[in-house]
């Protein structure tokens, strides 16, 4: 069921004010947890998602094709009427930043983008908004634990991440993006034997809704392999 804006707003709100919850096991049985899923076949390799802490992690070389692969992402939300901001943090707002807005029909007033930004903005517009998008995460702090954090502290509010890598091949964060995040996804090319490249494509990782395994063609927009 599509959310509605206003919910996802008082929800929001009203986030800070919530408290721990107890409950035995015999009663759990009784409660009832919103699940959704995405359209398309990009909407297939998410799989059916729980709003509650949902962080994503998007990992990848340089050039691979992340930035891109976040606006897409953006989409599926967006049309599923989550209000958006964006954090270019990278690469700004500039041609190529409005080309990727306009290719992936985001011209909308749900569809908001920065190119500053702080913890402490992040925080207030995690009051405003239902998904946050950074790119990337580094820019922003060099403390993996914020990555965490931001999910405890804003358990409502959906978090879309770009994490670069280290010349190694590792995530600049270390491992705990990946133990923290509901999803995580590796965005690589793939070349042909003269090294041109022939696709781009996502790998889940680790995904905690059932698609872990999966790879998803960014340039076919289809889904290439099931875990």
């Amino acid at each position: 069921m599509k959310p509605e804006i206003k919910e996802v707003k008082e929800s929001n709100l009203s986030r800070n004010k919530k408290k721990a919850m107890e409950i035995t096991g015999s009663s759990i049985r009784n409660l009832t947890f919103h699940t959704f899923e995405l359209d398309g076949e990009l909407g297939k390799f998410f799989g059916k998602l729980e709003r509650y802490k949902l962080a994503i992690a998007l990992t990848g070389d340089s050039g691979a094709g992340k930035s891109n692969f976040s606006f897409r992402i953006c989409r599926i939300f967006m049309e599923r009427g989550f209000r958006i901001k964006y954090y270019s943090l990278e690469e700004g707002i500039g041609a190529l930043t409005k080309q990727k807005v306009l290719d992936n029909k985001l011209e909308s007033d749900n569809f908001s983008i920065t190119d500053t930004g702080t913890m402490d903005t992040l925080r207030t517009d995690a009051q405003r908004y239902d998904l946050i998008a950074v790119d990337s995460f580094g820019k922003l702090t060099r403390d993996p634990k914020e990555f965490d954090g931001l999910r405890q502290e804003f358990p409502d509010t959906v978090f879309l991440c770009i994490f670069q890598k280290t010349t190694d091949g590792k995530v600049r964060g270390g491992s705990s993006i990946v133990f923290d995040s509901s999803a995580t996804i590796d965005v690589v090319e793939v070349r042909d034997t003269e090294k041109k490249v022939i696709d781009r494509v996502a790998t889940m990782k680790k995904g905690r809704y059932g698609t872990s395994g999966w790879v998803y063609s960014i340039m076919q927009d289809k889904i290439i392999k099931r875990g």
